[in-house]
């Protein structure tokens, strides 16, 4: 009997042991907290990503829903580059390039004429920012000329020569040992490879020297905060300062173009260069140069320069880096919106502080990504934080906790 009442009261202890532990957990404060902020950041995340997948599946709604349909950086490097172009005052002079700024009298003779004198000097790499198609309007001495002197170049010359994909160019491929192509591809995305053919401040920088295999071409992004670059204007008369050029060019990365050719200019969605709403192709490709030779070249002494937020290339955040960025925003708004609603238990009127607490997040976090971007040199991808800031308030209204 003994035993059997000890065997009793045992199970019953037992029992309830564990029952008393099923209800401690319940008013655990880790199961406040998941039921509080973790369930509701979770439904949000799900409810975000299928409003995301739905519109960029479904024509109709990429009309009205652009900023979700299409999750690349353009708004956000926009009120990036707006913001630190406007309040850049003295930009860095790049030491490492310089733009042969052609006339636009500049013939096909003058510029075979300058590569002579370019080849007198010892440059790192030329690029030649040109291209030279097959219409009969152009001077066929003056081809044959710029042919001619072309093909008297050594091999081991570095030059580089501009394509553009569907042109036809009056130089023969034996001539064009090394080429990349020009076609612009817009401000927000950098295409290091396209069919095949490298661009052209790619294979300068292959050509220059430089390890290009080092360049992840899914996250590379382009740095156009201000620069300013040596330029050397190229009249009809440049054989008279012909020794000038040649100083100038010594060791450096040449690139031969206009950077005022009305026919090569792009209306910029954001502030580069001052107010200058258009920039031309020769400076679009500059400024790729500048950042692939920052990511490529692994000499020292280029360290403190191309290093710096102003040359220092950029990268996409990686998906995990933009999780826990998304965690670190959503934390920070439900800890707002938490302290809001104890407040409106006090106060009535803090209610219309929820609506602020909005707008105070879209400034926080173009403040926290633009910071990323300036000092990390990583361009994060908010677009579903911002979505996410559609639902989180609902559901953490849903998932509290009702009284009893």
């Amino acid at each position: 009997m003994v035993n059997k009442k000890g065997k009793k009261r045992k199970n019953k202890q037992a029992k309830w042991h564990w029952r008393d532990t099923w209800a401690k957990w319940k008013r655990s404060a880790v199961r406040r907290f998941a039921r509080r902020y973790v369930l509701p950041v979770a439904l949000s995340a799900i409810s975000a990503w299928v409003l995301i997948f739905t519109v960029r599946r479904v024509p109709f709604l990429k009309t009205w829903f652009g900023l979700i349909a299409n999750s690349n950086p353009e708004w956000f490097m926009q009120s990036y580059y707006n913001t630190v172009n406007g309040m850049e005052t003295e930009p860095e002079v790049c030491p490492d390039i310089v733009i042969l700024d052609l006339n636009e009298h500049i013939t096909r003779q003058h510029i075979a004429d300058l590569i002579q004198v370019l080849s007198a000097s010892s440059p790192k790499v030329v690029g030649m920012d040109c291209v030279f198609d097959q219409s009969q309007s152009y001077d066929t001495a003056q081809t044959n000329y710029m042919i001619s002197k072309l093909a008297q170049l050594p091999d081991t010359f570095p030059m580089v020569y501009a394509a553009i994909f569907g042109d036809e160019s009056i130089l023969p491929d034996s001539l064009m040992r090394n080429k990349g192509f020009v076609n612009f591809v817009g401000f927000y995305d950098f295409k290091a490879y396209s069919d095949g053919l490298p661009h052209l401040a790619v294979e300068m920088a292959r050509v220059g020297g430089c390890d290009v295999e080092k360049i992840d071409t899914a996250s590379f992004l382009v740095n156009y905060r201000t620069k300013d670059f040596q330029e050397v204007p190229i009249m009809t008369d440049f054989m008279e300062y012909a020794d000038y050029i040649r100083e100038s060019v010594e060791g450096k990365i040449v690139l031969i173009g206009g950077v005022s050719n009305r026919w090569d200019m792009h209306k910029a969605p954001f502030s580069i260069r001052e107010e200058d709403s258009y920039i031309s192709g020769s400076y679009i490709v500059a400024y790729a140069l500048s950042s692939i030779w920052g990511a490529t070249n692994d000499k020292k002494d280029l360290d403190p320069l191309y290093q710096s937020k102003n040359y220092h290339y950029y990268s996409r955040c990686t998906w995990w880096q933009n999780v826990l960025l998304t965690l670190l925003l959503m934390t920070i708004y439900l800890g707002g919106y938490t302290l809001i609603n104890r407040w409106r238990r006090k106060y009535s009127w803090m209610v219309w502080f929820k609506p602020m607490l909005m707008l105070s997040m879209m400034i926080l976090i173009l403040v926290i990504s633009m910071s990323l971007t300036t000092w990390c040199f990583v361009v994060p991808n908010v677009v579903a934080f911002t979505v996410m800031i559609a639902f989180v308030g609902f559901f953490y209204e849903v998932c509290k906790p009702t009284k009893k």
